[in-house]
C-alpha cells in the first residue's frame, strides 16, 4: 500500500509540477486520494479545454488554409496580370523603340525634303521668271508675226478704210470718205474711235471720187459690221454698201424682213427700160451687236460669199456689163427708196482682183 501511495504522490507530483510528499498513514491517503480526483478533474477539465482549443485550432486552421489559398490565388493571378503588364510594357517599349526610330527617320527625311523644297522653290522661281520672260518674247514676237501682213493682202487694194479716227482712204489712192451723221465709236477690239455707227435713218458715208470698176471680172470686198436692229425704218432692208449711183451692187441685211444678209446686183435694162435686181440672201444667220467679218468675191460671172473666214454660198448671178467706173455709199442708199443701216461698219476694203483663201483667212482674223 505504501508502494501504492508512492507511485501516486510520484506521478501526482510529476504532473502538477510539484514537490514530492510523503504520507504514510491512512488520513494522509485519503486527503491525498481526495486531492487526486480533484487534480484528476482538473485534468480532465484541462483535456477538455484543450480538445475544445484544439478543434478551435483546426477551425481556424482551415479557416487560415482557405485564406492562404486564396491569396495565393490571388498572389497567382497578381503575378500573371503582372507578367502580363510586364509583357504589354515590353512590348510598348519595343514600339516606342520603333516609333522613336520612324520619328527620327522621318525627321531626317523631312530635313532633307524641306532642303529639296527650298532648293526647288528657288529653282521654281527662276524657272517661272524664265517661262515669263520667254512668254514675253514669245507674244512680243506672235504679234509681230499678227502684225505683220501678208506679202499678197496689198496687191490689187484700190481703196482701204480702217476708220481709225476718220474716213480717209489708206490705200495712197486719196479716195477718202466723206461723213454724213455717222459717229466714231469702239471697233471689234474695243479701241475707241476706230470704227463708225450708222444711226439707221440718216447716217452714211460718201465715196465721191469714181474709183470701182463695177466691170470688172475679177474683184474682191472686205467689210466689217455688226448690225444693231432687224428692223428697218426706210425702205425694205438695211443697206451696207452700194455703188452711188445705185447701179451694179450693194450688201444688205434683212432685206423684207429676212433677218439674213443679201447681196444686191444690177443687171441690164428690160425692155421697159427699166434696171433689174436680183436679191441673193446668204445662209449665214446674223446675231445682233455682234462683228462679224464679210467678204464677196467675184470671179467671172461666179459671186462667193465668205462670213468669218467660211465659205458660206456661191452662186452665178448676171451682171450688168457696163464697164464703168463708180463711186460708193456706205451705211445707206439715198436714191430711189432710201434705206439706211443700223449698227457698226469697220475695215472696208476694195480689191481690183479675187483674194485667195489664205488671204481671207487672214483678213477675217485680224
Amino acid at each position: 500500500m505504501k508502494n501504492i501511495g508512492f507511485i501516486i504522490l510520484f506521478v501526482i507530483a510529476i504532473s502538477c509540477n510539484k514537490s514530492i510528499v510523503w504520507v504514510n498513514d491512512k488520513s494522509d491517503i485519503a486527503s491525498l486520494k481526495s486531492r487526486i480526483s480533484q487534480l484528476q478533474y482538473q485534468i480532465d477539465s484541462l483535456r477538455n479545454a484543450v480538445t475544445i482549443n484544439n478543434r478551435l485550432l483546426l477551425d481556424r486552421t482551415d479557416s487560415l488554409s482557405i485564406a492562404l489559398t486564396k491569396a495565393n490565388n490571388t498572389i497567382e493571378q497578381s503575378n500573371l496580370a503582372v507578367a502580363s503588364i510586364v509583357v504589354s510594357l515590353d512590348s510598348i517599349k519595343s514600339q516606342l523603340k520603333t516609333t522613336l526610330i520612324q520619328i527620327t527617320v522621318i525627321n531626317n527625311t523631312q530635313t532633307k525634303t524641306d532642303l529639296a523644297i527650298s532648293n526647288n522653290s528657288t529653282q521654281l522661281v527662276a524657272l517661272n521668271q524664265k517661262y515669263l520672260d520667254l512668254l514675253t518674247r514669245y507674244n512680243k514676237i506672235l504679234q509681230l508675226i499678227n502684225d505683220f501682213p501678208l506679202n499678197t493682202i496689198s496687191n490689187g487694194l484700190i481703196a482701204y478704210y480702217p476708220f481709225t479716227g476718220n474716213a480717209n482712204d489708206s490705200s495712197g489712192f486719196g479716195n477718202n470718205g466723206i461723213v454724213q451723221g455717222a459717229t466714231l465709236t469702239i471697233d471689234r477690239n474695243n479701241k475707241a474711235n476706230s470704227a463708225y455707227n450708222f444711226n439707221g435713218s440718216s447716217s452714211y458715208i460718201d465715196i465721191s471720187n469714181k474709183f470701182f470698176n463695177n466691170g470688172l471680172n475679177d474683184y474682191s470686198i472686205s467689210i466689217w459690221t455688226s448690225p444693231n436692229s432687224d428692223n428697218s425704218s426706210s425702205g425694205p432692208g438695211q443697206t451696207i454698201l452700194n455703188t452711188n449711183p445705185h447701179r451694179g451692187l450693194g450688201l444688205g441685211y434683212s432685206y423684207n424682213g429676212s433677218k439674213k444678209l443679201y447681196f444686191f446686183n444690177q443687171i441690164d435694162p428690160t425692155s421697159n427700160g427699166n434696171w433689174d435686181i436680183v436679191d441673193d440672201k446668204f445662209n449665214y444667220n446674223v446675231a445682233l451687236n455682234n462683228w462679224i467679218n464679210i467678204i464677196i468675191i467675184k470671179r467671172g460671172v461666179t459671186f462667193t460669199y465668205y462670213v468669218n473666214g467660211n465659205l458660206d454660198k456661191s452662186t452665178s448671178l448676171i451682171q450688168n456689163p457696163i464697164s464703168t467706173l463708180v463711186s460708193m455709199r456706205i451705211g445707206a442708199i439715198t436714191c430711189c427708196t432710201p434705206e439706211y443701216f443700223n449698227g457698226k461698219i469697220d475695215d472696208v476694203r476694195f480689191y481690183n482682183r479675187a483674194l485667195n483663201e489664205t488671204e481671207i483667212t487672214y483678213l477675217a482674223t485680224h
